[in-house]
């Protein structure tokens, strides 16, 4: 979340809680409209951020995409 900048300048840790959600989702099998739904959500109501459902889904795409590539990495 932090390689996207979406609050510049903003700590390191800034998305840490939010990082730590999606995770525990992932974990527990969350597919892509799960991730989209919470990265929605926290971005909108948590911090405060004007973002559209593209760019959820965007983001939501590219968190997916890493997760099965991770995990096809372990599988190996």
């Amino acid at each position: 979340m932090n390689s996207w900048e979406l609050i510049p300048s903003s700590p390191k840790d800034e998305f840490d809680s939010l990082n730590h959600q999606i995770l525990s989702h992932l974990y527990k099998g969350a597919d892509f409209e799960k991730v989209s739904r919470v990265l929605d959500s926290e971005l909108t109501v948590t911090y405060e951020l004007s973002i559209d459902l593209d760019d959820s889904e965007k983001i939501a795409t590219e968190i997916m995409e890493w997760w099965n590539f991770k995990n096809s990495c372990e599988t190996k």
